[in-house]
């Protein structure tokens, strides 16, 4: 169970630091600077997929005890 909770921690931690990325430029970031938004699409992009990747393992893989 240890593994998992592992997993679970790393992903946790990485998916909090992009919603709190994506979060501070959706309210302070520079929209008319290509490189800003080009960098916040990857950010919402890469959250979107720890967040696949979390749900599968939490459903898809048989963790042993």
């Amino acid at each position: 169970m240890a593994i998992k909770t592992d997993v679970f921690s790393i992903l946790d931690a990485r998916i909090e630091i992009l919603e709190r990325k994506v979060e501070w430029f959706e309210k302070f970031g520079n929209r008319s600077k290509t490189k800003e938004v080009l960098e916040h699409v990857i950010a919402i992009e890469r959250l979107s997929e720890l967040k696949s990747v979390k749900s599968y393992l939490e459903y898809s893989v048989h963790w042993q005890n």
